[in-house]
């Protein structure tokens, strides 16, 4: 920029004058305007390419507590997050590897091509199933491909079904409770075996017909 001072060869003229130059205002025009305001870049003899330090600056029009950030070359700055959000934002972050619980998800995850692994036994009701070299995938779906039918009864035979228990009754629905290879007993709840039944018989005195006859007369 050139030299704006009065020149020893210049006559001093202020504003206004018809036909001179105004070179009384003119070093104060550069950086002022008529007004004697700062002209807008200049203030302070501040350039845009200069990198000034304050100890503090207030920026007229923006919200206490906000990080300002620039919304372009012709708006300038305007309100940004708050600082405390920010904080929190930063105070909230995680280390990888070092999450231990996510809370409850209120939403599916979907793991992609990528497995849960390492997961503990089953313990408790709701718990996951882990696979083990008998749980697989495909040992389960054989599984449930050779899931039976709930058994049933015709109603007819001296059988019993109570849920998965099926149980041998008598005519008086009292439930046999034992096949007996002992002697045969007094009960209507015993089956005795053949031989048990083939010693009782053995055991027994058989008459001939004349010898009951005899002892019938003889009686």
């Amino acid at each position: 920029m050139a030299d704006q001072r009065i020149q020893c060869s210049e006559e001093m003229v202020g504003a206004g004058h018809p036909t001179k130059q105004d070179t009384l205002n003119r070093l104060m025009l550069v950086e002022h305007e008529n007004d004697g305001t700062h002209k807008s870049g200049n203030i302070h003899g501040l350039e845009p390419t200069d990198s000034p330090e304050f100890v503090t600056v207030k920026l007229s029009g923006l919200s206490d507590g906000v990080i300002p950030y620039n919304v372009d070359a012709a708006t300038g700055l305007a309100d940004g997050p708050s600082k405390t959000d920010v904080a929190a934002a930063i105070a909230a972050t995680h280390t990888q590897g070092t999450d231990t619980t996510l809370g409850t998800m209120t939403a599916d995850i979907d793991m992609g091509t990528h497995q849960v692994t390492a997961l503990d036994a089953p313990a408790a009701l709701g718990e996951a199933i882990r696979q083990t070299a008998k749980i697989t995938e495909a040992a389960l779906e054989s599984a449930v491909d050779l899931k039976h039918a709930a058994v049933t009864i015709d109603g007819t035979s001296p059988l019993s079904l109570a849920g998965q228990a099926i149980s041998l009754k008598n005519d008086a629905a009292a439930a046999i409770t034992e096949v007996d290879t002992g002697t045969l007993a007094d009960s209507d709840t015993l089956i005795p075996t053949s031989k048990a039944v083939k010693t009782a018989i053995a055991g027994v005195t058989v008459m001939t017909h004349q010898q009951v006859l005899a002892r019938s007369l003889m009686g």
